[in-house]
């Protein structure tokens, strides 16, 4: 008699643990994927906010317009990848002359597709 309480208690024991280990697989993961949402959305943004200061700074290069490119590739510096923010140095520190702007633009661009699909 005594047998099988203990075989019943242990099984009790055993699906006890298991289903603590399952919630705390469940809540890591379920952690984990909200982590790298939250990067993927914040980098998007701060990618698509440097490319529409580049793009305004273009059109009219105001004190303003530079600040604000400014502003984002400071945020690129915190939140992007170092590839990323590499090429955006090459706009912000040195200027890129017109012939050569698209180009370091479409480098840009691909460096910051290819960091957003890694996440």
């Amino acid at each position: 008699m005594s047998a099988s309480i203990f075989q019943i208690l242990s099984f009790v024991v055993t699906l006890l643990g298991g289903i603590g280990v399952g919630s705390l697989l469940t809540t890591y993961v379920k952690d984990r994927m909200e982590r790298k949402n939250f990067t993927f959305q914040e980098r998007l943004k701060v990618y698509s906010g440097y490319l529409e200061a580049l793009k305004d700074v273009q059109i009219e290069s105001s004190h303003a317009n530079r600040q604000n490119v400014v502003y984002w590739h400071q945020r690129i510096k915190l939140i992007g990848s170092p590839d990323v923010d590499l090429i955006a140095s090459r706009f912000y520190e040195a200027g890129v002359k017109d012939a050569e702007y698209h180009n370091v633009r479409e480098q840009l661009i691909a460096k910051m597709q290819k960091d957003l699909r890694q996440r």
